[in-house]
Order: C-alpha cells, then sequence, then structure tokens
C-alpha cells in the first residue's frame, strides 16, 4: 500500500516517539496546575521533560523562553517601581504661591516620581523637573540650562530652586532660624516640639546640600534646649524642669508632654464634676420650683429635679474631690483676708486724715472769741468791735481813726 509524503512524515513522527508514551501520558507531561497523583511515573521516566521547580514552557522547549533575558536585564540596573496615581499627580510648582505647595515638599514629591520611573540620565530628570515647574519657576531653570548646559540633573535644578524659592534665607548661620524658633501663641506645647523638630530637619538638610559640618553637639540636647527656652507654658515648663531635659531623649521629653497633657484633662474633669457636685447642692438647699411660667410657644414645662450621684466612702474620687474642695476653700480663705487687709489699711489712712483736719481746724480757730449763747434775749444788735449798741460796726469810731492814721503816713521809698 502506497503512503501519501503526509501519511509518511506522521509515520515517521509516530516512530520516533517513545513506544510506552500514550495520550494520557503526554498530557500529563504538559504544563498545568494540578496534577494527578498516577502520573509520577511518566516524571520519574522523562525526567527532561518536566523541570523540578517550575511547569513546562513550549517557548522554553523551544530555546526561546524571554523570561531569563528580562530578569538578567532587571537584575543589570536598579529595580523598576510602578508609578501610583499620587506620584503622577505631583502639582506644578510656578514660584511662591499663596495657597500652593511648599517648595521643599514639592521636591520630595519629585525625588519620589524619579526613583519611581528609574535610572535616567541626567539631562532627562532635569527636563522632568522643567515639565513640573511653571511661571517664574521655569524661566529659573531655563536660565540654568542656558548657562551650563554640560552636567545638569535633577539635584541641581532642585538647588537652584531652593536658592530662590526655598524658605530658610538665613545664609550666614542656618542653625539661628532654629535657635529663633519659640512656642506661637497658637500652639500647645506638643505642636511646638514638632515644629521645633521639622525645623531642625530643615536646617539640616540645607547645611547638607550647602556641604556644612554638623554640629559637636547631641540633637537630643539641642531639641530639648530649645524646646525648654522657647516653652511659654510656665506650668509645663516647671513640671519638665525637675526632669533635667537636657540629658534626655527628645521622644522621652514629648512622651511626658502626653503624660501632663493627661493629667491635665483628667484634672479639668474632676474639677467639672466637683462644679456640678456643688450646683447640686446648692439646687438642694434651695426649695424646689415645680413648674415655670409659660413659655412663649406653649404651656408652661416642669422643672427637672437636680438628683446629685452621692461619692460614697470607697469611691475612688472621694479623696481627690476633697482635696479639691480644701485648696478652693483656702483660695477663699486667703482671697478673704487679702480683701479684709486692704479695707483695713483704707479705714486707717481714713482715721489719720481725720485727725489731720481736726488738727488743723483746731490751729485756726483757737484763736477766735468765743461768744455765749443767750437764750431768751433778743439778738444782739450794734457794734462787733467796740461793743456799743449806740452804733454799727461799719459806723465805728475806731475803725475812722486807725484809717485816718494808715493815711497819714508818708508812703515808702522805692529802691528802683
Amino acid at each position: 500500500m502506497t503512503q501519501t509524503p503526509n501519511q509518511h512524515r506522521t509515520a515517521h513522527l509516530i516512530s520516533d516517539t517513545p513506544p510506552q508514551l500514550t495520550p494520557q501520558t503526554t498530557y500529563a507531561v504538559t504544563p498545568g496546575l494540578g496534577q494527578s497523583p498516577n502520573m509520577e511515573g511518566a516524571h520519574r521516566q522523562y525526567p527532561h521533560l518536566v523541570p523540578p521547580s517550575e511547569g513546562v514552557s513550549p517557548l522554553r522547549l523551544a530555546g526561546l523562553d524571554p523570561l531569563h533575558t528580562a530578569a538578567e536585564q532587571r537584575g543589570q540596573g536598579a529595580p523598576r517601581m510602578l508609578t501610583t496615581h499620587q506620584v503622577k499627580s505631583v502639582p506644578t510648582f510656578s514660584g511662591k504661591e499663596r495657597h500652593g505647595p511648599r517648595l521643599e515638599d514639592w521636591i520630595r514629591d519629585m525625588r519620589f516620581l524619579l526613583g519611581c520611573k528609574g535610572t535616567a540620565p541626567g539631562i532627562l530628570q532635569f527636563h522632568e523637573a522643567v515639565r513640573h515647574t511653571g511661571g517664574k519657576a521655569r524661566d529659573v531653570l531655563l536660565n540654568l540650562e542656558s548657562r551650563t548646559p554640560e552636567g545638569l540633573d535633577a539635584e541641581k535644578a532642585f538647588v537652584e530652586l531652593l536658592e530662590e524659592y526655598g524658605e530658610d534665607k538665613s545664609a550666614l548661620s542656618p542653625v539661628a532660624k532654629f535657635y529663633a524658633r519659640v512656642q506661637r501663641g497658637n500652639e500647645t506645647p506638643m505642636e511646638f516640639a514638632i515644629g521645633l523638630e521639622s525645623t531642625l530637619r530643615e536646617v539640616e538638610e540645607t547645611r547638607r546640600r550647602r556641604g556644612q559640618k554638623s554640629e559637636e553637639e547631641s540633637r537630643d540636647k539641642m531639641l530639648a534646649t530649645q524646646f525648654m527656652v522657647g516653652l511659654k507654658n510656665l506650668h509645663y515648663k516647671q513640671r519638665l524642669a525637675p526632669m533635667q531635659p537636657r540629658f534626655m531623649a527628645f521622644r522621652d521629653v514629648r512622651r511626658e508632654l502626653h503624660i501632663i497633657e493627661e493629667e491635665e484633662r483628667q484634672a479639668a474633669d474632676l474639677r467639672r464634676q466637683q462644679t456640678s457636685f456643688s450646683m447640686s447642692e446648692v439646687a438642694q438647699s434651695l426649695p424646689q420650683v415645680k413648674a415655670l411660667g409659660k413659655d412663649v410657644k406653649g404651656p408652661a414645662q416642669p422643672v427637672k429635679e437636680v438628683v446629685p450621684v452621692p461619692l460614697g466612702p470607697n469611691d475612688p474620687n472621694t479623696p481627690i474631690i476633697q482635696q479639691l474642695m480644701t485648696q478652693q476653700l483656702e483660695e477663699m480663705k486667703g482671697m478673704h483676708r487679702g480683701q479684709m487687709e486692704a479695707l483695713d489699711r483704707v479705714l486707717q489712712e481714713q482715721r489719720q486724715h481725720g485727725q489731720r483736719l481736726a488738727r488743723l481746724e483746731g490751729a485756726v480757730f483757737q484763736h477766735q472769741p468765743t461768744r455765749q449763747p443767750q437764750s431768751g434775749k433778743p439778738p444782739y444788735t450794734g457794734c462787733f468791735n467796740c461793743g456799743d449798741r449806740r452804733h454799727l460796726a461799719r459806723n465805728c469810731p475806731s475803725l475812722t481813726t486807725v484809717s485816718n492814721h494808715s493815711s497819714s503816713r508818708p508812703p515808702p521809698l522805692s529802691l528802683c
């Protein structure tokens, strides 16, 4: 029986295959995730067909597997990362915008973006930074490119922008910004500690960028010292001073701040409970009012009676509340004592002033004659100068004689 060329080629391929290799066995050695346990004989008989650690790939059998090539290429360079939506949304920096991003934050995002895109020539990184700038900031980078067209990269662009738009302007001493940092009016001690550490971080980055040496003093000691200098809350300062914060880690100082804040909150809660307890005691002592007057919107509303919560002897808050009430009582006694002392001083001054006025009045009226009152007699009518009842004081002859003597005297000589 004659065979066609195709049938002859098929018979030749069948004769080349192993005689015990059935279609079921051939299916077993093809790549698959799950293989039945009865295929182990085929694996032992043809170990060259199935690698021990991974499945068979037709491209690998043909010598065309690209996986090793990609792995080798990845191993030669830096590992690449996939960019996320946060990285793709780096804002455009155009200068000192009022509501725009800070330059330091923008540089941080740009460095992360460039790191995710992998290694690239410096000029490409420079132009990537130019793409994310606008306005005068882009002109600054383009001017830098025109001045020094060789050896440009992203870091040089960042340095140029920092020199132009950076917030740190302390050219002679970068650490002066750190030592001038004090607690602001709207800052809590915890916020001041975080802001102070952030300021030191910015100063360190600036000094590192300028190639300056770091301070010999430890970082924790610098932070703790400046924190105690710039802290304006006297209560926190008095609580921290005995702990010698200069010899503590700054993290421990911040932990102590949280402890003090929690104690302040608990004390405020206790004072609030004490106030409510005192108000309930006052409400109990007053006569209970059963109803209020008529409201504008409707009938009279009943008054809710204040029911105090009694504190037993085993209540843990009882000694604390008693201590707070004792302190308030002592403060009230001190205030009352001060008011009484001030009142005594005012009364003493008034008494001394009255005695002085009495002495002055006695000195003025001691030379004037005193007239005894004449009861039952008509009022005195006569001369008050000589006592004669026949004429009045304005017609007294003694006054006329005195006036004549004064007019007869010669005028005094003038020495001018």
